[in-house]
Order: structure tokens, then sequence, then C-alpha cells
């Protein structure tokens, strides 16, 4: 059906105008992206979008194989596109990734925290000696030797 509706708008038989112009828009598309898998897929996804717009071509304004070069760029071009907005995300002009800035975050808030347990532990050191000895018994066993509730109640 695709075939017949093809040759009608073209002129041209379909299957020997793929085997003809497919190598030459992958040649092309692989100028611009220089990766032969994806100026294959592209190629390909211009063909199957050339076809399912075949209603929009108009032999009068072009040949249809300008009209599919026409479509595959622009396809490359949005595979470009978001190719690059990734990578923009993923790596920094000096080199630096994602995963530095989450380690760089993540050590950052060890050191805070580092230091907030510090800050709590000299304040409990220092005011221990202050509190009537069963709360300072309790206080030291949870905070400074770390034992759990059920053996602070055992001892």
């Amino acid at each position: 059906m695709i075939e017949q509706k093809f040759k009608e708008k073209t002129g041209i038989n379909f299957n020997t105008f793929y085997k003809n112009y497919r190598p030459k828009l992958v040649w092309y598309l692989m100028k611009m992206s220089k990766d032969q898998m994806t100026a294959e897929e592209i190629a390909d996804e211009g063909f199957i979008k050339a076809l399912d717009e075949l209603d929009k071509y108009h032999k009068e304004k072009a040949h249809f194989s300008t009209w599919l070069f026409t479509i595959a760029k622009r396809l490359m071009f949005q595979k470009l596109k978001n190719r690059q907005r990734f990578e923009s995300i993923e790596e920094d002009h000096d080199g630096a990734t994602i995963a530095d800035f989450l380690i760089a975050d993540d050590s950052e808030k060890s050191k805070s925290y580092e230091s907030s347990i510090f800050k709590k532990s000299e304040i409990i050191k220092n005011e221990i000696p202050h509190l009537p000895k069963k709360y300072a018994t309790v206080l030291t066993l949870r905070e400074i030797d770390g034992l759990a509730y059920q053996e602070i109640s055992d001892v």
C-alpha cells in the first residue's frame, strides 16, 4: 500500500529508491555525527518520517531525495542538540562532572555532620559535671559510650 502511494507521489519505485539513497543518506549523516550507528539510526528514522508524512510532499517543490535529506538533517540536528544538552549537564568546561559535585556535596555534609557531633560532645563533656549524678550517668552512657537505651536501662 505504502509503495503504491510512494510511486504515485514521486513517480519512483520505493525499493529502488531505498537501495540507492539509504547509503547516500547514511554517508551524509555520518559527516554530522561521526558515528555510523547514529547515522544509520537517523537515516531509518528519516525514511519512516518521510513515508509517514508523504501527504505533505509536493513533487513540484523539490525532489523526494531533497525532502528526505532535509527531514533526516533536522532529525540529526535534534539528536545532536539533545546529546549536547546531556553532555553539558554531565560535564562542565573544566572537566568536572555531576558526580564530582555530588561527592563534594557529600563530603561537605560529612564534615558538617562531624563538626556538629564534635560540638555536641564538647558541650556534653563540659556540662556533665554540673548535672545530678543519675542524669550525668545516663547522658555519658548514651552520648559518649554510645549504648542503646535498653543497655542503659539494664545498667
